[in-house]
């Protein structure tokens, strides 16, 4: 059983989360949810028994208990398994295989986990940074389903999930949960993809919170149609991470003309983020011909803290925008806060902001 009584989470800028309640039981499948930066990451870390380690500064009141220990003591008799948002702080080792060995977990045990999951065996030796965020998240949703943790945190699956990935994967983790006797909390900032599948939902922050234009405001400072796009064009491109490996791009032509906006669509490791890698230059076609006509700004699916301010006014400033725009962001009262203490999807989208600020002609 998770409990949590009256949470409050402060900070020197003031209060984060406030009077914040939970209960869980054995087996049940629990969605934590709120709009960014509105504190549920930081609520998972709290249950996690990590939230203080990780942010020194903050002070957590209130009553915390997991199976009727102090979080921190579930953390290390290993009954809990936290799956970070930032994918590479939930991984110690180069492949799956690695990890899999350090857990004392068989590979004949590990398969039909992963099948489920919708993962070839033979990622299991593929280096972790040739993985998509998407084949990542599952690789840790596997070690957590293989592990003997009775808790298993997610934060943010939407984020590196297609709807029907998710969903698929949390019938499968909520029949696991069911049949183990495991109890899963998740934080998302999205509710859809959780219809009917949850038994308990739990708001932080001010779940009526007005979602304002924040177009307006940015395109005062720049025209985003003229500085957008550029011309991009793929004729007949291939790519795989080795010889031995299957293609993920085949035959790939495509042009993209100035002024356009286009979408790349497909599943869980079909080869989006590859693409994207390609045609900004940090993979080469294996072969094919791929020609890039300005200098690309990427976007990269797993967070990237940036900034080089250590207030985020100061960030702000730099990207020649009024302060008012924080109100837009839902970042009043976070002026002098330092960036890298900001949620993923805060910082994604300041990200975007500057990306539009800064490109020359493609925003990836």
């Amino acid at each position: 059983m998770i409990l949590i009584k009256d949470l409050s989470i402060d900070s020197h800028m003031g209060t984060i989360v406030r009077n914040f309640h939970l209960d869980v039981s054995q087996g049940e499948l629990t969605l934590i949810t709120g709009s960014s930066g509105s504190g549920k990451s930081l609520v998972l870390k709290v249950i996690a028994g990590i939230a203080q380690i990780l942010n020194p500064n903050i002070n957590v009141k209130g009553q915390v208990s997991v199976f009727g220990l102090h979080p921190y003591e579930a953390y290390v008799k290993e009954l809990t398994f936290y799956i970070p948002q930032n994918l590479s702080l939930g991984i110690m080792f180069r492949t799956l295989r690695d990890e899999l060995l350090f857990r004392d977990i068989s590979l004949a045990k590990a398969y039909p986990v992963l099948k489920s999951l919708g993962l070839d065996n033979s990622l299991i030796n593929r280096p972790f940074d040739t993985l998509s965020a998407g084949e990542m998240y599952k690789s840790l949703i596997a070690l957590a389903i293989l592990s003997k943790a009775k808790l298993i945190l997610m934060d943010e699956p939407s984020t590196y999930l297609d709807p029907k990935s998710l969903r698929s994967i949390l019938k499968y983790v909520s029949s696991i949960a069911l049949n183990k006797g495991i109890s899963v909390i998740i934080a998302d900032s999205y509710e859809q993809p959780y219809n009917g599948l949850i038994d308990r939902k739990y708001y932080v922050g001010d779940k009526n919170i007005e979602c304002e234009e924040l177009v307006n405001e940015v395109s005062e400072n720049i025209n985003l149609r003229q500085k957008f796009i550029n011309v991009l064009e793929l004729a007949d491109v291939w790519f795989r991470y080795g010889k031995r490996e299957p293609w993920i791009i085949k035959n790939l032509t495509m042009s993209l003309e100035k002024g356009e906006i286009f979408t790349i669509v497909g599943p869980t490791g079909s080869g989006k983020t590859t693409l994207a890698k390609l045609i900004v230059g940090l993979l080469k076609p294996v072969k094919g011909l791929l020609k890039l006509s300005t200098s690309p700004f990427y976007i990269p699916q797993k967070p990237i803290y940036w900034f080089i301010h250590e207030k985020l006014i100061d960030v702000i400033k730099y990207m020649n925008l009024s302060s008012s725009i924080l109100k837009y962001l839902g970042l009043r009262g976070k002026e002098y806060i330092n960036p890298y203490m900001l949620s993923v999807g805060e910082v994604r989208t300041l990200s975007l902001i500057q990306a539009f600020l800064k490109a020359k002609g493609l925003v990836i």
